[in-house]
């Protein structure tokens, strides 16, 4: 029980630390498309940001759902 409960620490510790690189991540894909809104391409820089953001987004529901999936096998 003990090596259970120490093994999904460790998964929820490396999950954490994906969460907070997509965190990271998302704020430079913020600071780029601001600085792209302003050339003439702007409309393609969004379009570009909007794929990406969904596709953190998707990623984070993804984390999420295999955090909350850790936390339930260590019940």
């Amino acid at each position: 029980m003990k090596y259970q409960m120490e093994q999904n620490e460790t998964v929820i510790s490396k999950l954490q630390n994906q969460v907070d690189f997509l965190n990271k991540e998302n704020i430079k894909l913020d600071r780029q498309v601001q600085l792209l809104k302003g050339d003439e391409n702007g409309k393609m820089a969004l379009a570009q940001y909007d794929a990406m953001k969904k596709e953190i987004d998707e990623l984070m529901f993804e984390n999420t759902a295999l955090r909350s999936d850790v936390q339930e096998g260590s019940r």
